[in-house]
């Protein structure tokens, strides 16, 4: 099951803080802008796939071992 605020976006992990879920989607976010050339006008949708990617990663059974 999926924790999500009010406006949609996902949430993270009940191990890992906001603050760090928030570092790591605006890392992956940025990856995501330069992937695309750093071409200016899609920085939400860079933060909402960012937000799903890293909540797949930190859910995965590979990264839950690493969190232990």
């Amino acid at each position: 099951m999926q924790n999500k605020k009010n406006n949609g976006s996902v949430q993270p992990s009940a191990m890992e803080s906001d603050q760090d879920f928030q570092e790591r989607v605006a890392r992956k976010a940025y990856e995501l802008f330069e992937d695309r050339g750093q071409a200016p006008g899609d920085d939400v949708e860079d933060w909402l796939v960012a937000e799903r990617l890293v909540k797949r990663e930190s859910s995965s059974p590979k990264a839950r071992q690493q969190k232990l």
